[in-house]
């Protein structure tokens, strides 16, 4: 072989090696060629996590890749993509696909961390018939039911864990409130024009008959220190109103709490009310020390608020006969006042993290955060975003225990629709049907975060909905 020819040889396995290692060690540092700009460029990735412990096929731009969510480990990281915005979808059988526009950036992984696939003919189990209302208790393991019978109406517990009803009594002409005690333990409810009282520990179940309570008390509660009283607002003069405490062994007024109030509300072992004229907040703790929380008065166009409690804080729904003009106000520890957050609003709800509140309106659902969220997409404190609008009536509205979604209804004359939509607003943002009721009747839906189950009133029928595990 002549030293030319050697050279050439040399010199070919030069380049080649040149050609081979340089593009392993881009490839090795995470480059890729994109094709489109015709240059390497940095990759980045895509990780998915569902909220439920189930199997589900994973495609990109409508491709599907060997990667999937398993029921061991519901997530997985798309590692290598080019920078660019990806179709990402998850399908599952007989389950509504998830779908989102996710853009990628180089070194950089897009994140969506709760992501719910709803099934599209969920498991239904009908727990009762003839039934008028429902109530769980504040553990979430018994329900309070009222139920139709030929006789007139009677009240009955159902234990969760057991399954097994209990009945409390009958032959009532009418049943409407339940008041659980916070143990779980006792049961106040007001039927045939009393208040009634059964403690659910005593085997007998003896129903006593509240003797000596005015008939034009009001917002009955149980007492926020002690098991064996109750609170309410009683008549102090014409229009004036007094809170007073009643013990329930002797049934007797005990004292008077509060005077010239309008309205209190109960959180943990303190009462909140508004001063009766001068619109004004005050609350009072465990140890009797009272204190003043706002100096300014609310502008009320009517008597009847609802207070919500989040942590160390609190807002206030003002509902009037005409909800177009009710208000929700937060309260700003800082400056001692209500500022005014959205309008209007039909309720609102606090979310189980307690950092985001719901706000609906009989057309529109938004989102209010009282803390910063720093997981995509993030969010921050005071942040306010629009989710969704419709032009039939929304009836109700509940947050789903990950507080990353919410279960709604649309309603009309002849049906309810049970939606669901995510909160993540990358395009598009997930909004599917989940159940659809006609000639409903009586209707409600509570989700009971205890036990992983939604439970529906529709059709005069108690039902229980289970969803995928997380």
């Amino acid at each position: 072989m002549t030293y030319k020819t050697r050279l050439i040889l040399f010199s070919f396995f030069v380049v080649l090696f040149f050609l081979i290692i340089i593009p392993l060690i881009f490839y090795s540092q995470g480059y890729r060629f994109d094709f489109q700009k015709k240059e390497m460029v940095k990759t980045g990735g895509i990780f998915l996590k569902t909220s439920q412990s189930l199997e589900a096929e994973v495609f990109l731009n409508g491709k599907k890749i060997k990667k999937k969510i398993t029921p061991l480990f519901h997530r997985v990281l798309i590692q290598n993509l080019i920078p660019k915005t990806y179709d990402v979808e998850l399908k599952k059988e007989n389950y509504h696909s998830w779908i989102k526009n996710l853009r990628v950036e180089e070194e950089m992984v897009s994140e969506a961390k709760n992501i719910l696939l709803v099934p599209k003919n969920p498991q239904k189990n009908i727990l009762f018939k003839n039934i008028e209302k429902f109530k769980f208790s504040p553990n979430e393991a018994k329900i309070a039911l009222v139920i139709n019978t030929e006789d007139g109406k009677k009240i009955s517990v159902l234990d969760i864990n057991s399954n097994k009803e209990k009945q409390i009594a009958d032959n009532f002409s009418e049943i409407s409130e339940i008041k659980w005690s916070p143990d779980s333990q006792k049961l106040l409810f007001w039927a045939d024009k009393k208040w009634q009282l059964v403690n659910l520990k005593e085997g007998s179940l003896k129903i006593t008959a509240l003797k000596n309570i005015p008939s034009l008390a009001t917002n009955l509660n149980w007492h926020p220190q002690e098991k064996e009283k109750i609170i309410f607002l009683s008549e102090k003069t014409k229009g004036s109103k007094k809170l007073v405490e009643f013990n329930l062994e002797n049934s007797t007024i005990t004292s008077t709490l509060i005077s010239n109030l309008d309205f209190y509300d109960i959180e943990g072992s303190e009462i909140y009310w508004l001063e009766e004229n001068t619109d004004l907040i005050f609350k009072i703790n465990g140890q009797g020390t009272k204190k003043q929380l706002t100096y300014s008065p609310l502008s009320l166009r009517e008597k009847n608020i609802k207070f919500i409690f989040f942590n160390d804080g609190f807002g206030i729904l003002n509902k009037t006969e005409i909800f177009q003009e009710n208000n929700f106000y937060l309260f700003d520890s800082e400056n001692n006042l209500l500022k005014e957050i959205h309008q209007p609003v039909k309720d609102a709800k606090i979310s189980g993290d307690e950092k985001k509140i719901l706000l609906f309106s009989e057309k529109e659902i938004w989102v209010y955060w009282l803390d910063d969220i720093l997981i995509q997409p993030y969010h921050y404190k005071d942040d306010k975003e629009f989710i969704t609008r419709f032009s039939k009536n929304i009836g109700q509205a509940i947050w789903y225990p990950d507080g990353e979604h919410i279960l709604f209804t649309i309603e009309d004359d002849n049906s309810i629709k049970i939606k669901i939509t995510e909160l993540d607003s990358r395009d598009p943002r997930n909004i599917v049907d989940f159940l659809e009721y006609n000639s409903i009747g009586n209707f409600d839906f509570y989700y009971n975060s205890k036990y992983k189950n939604l439970y529906i009133l529709a059709k005069n029928s108690l039902i229980q909905i289970k969803f995928p595990k997380e």
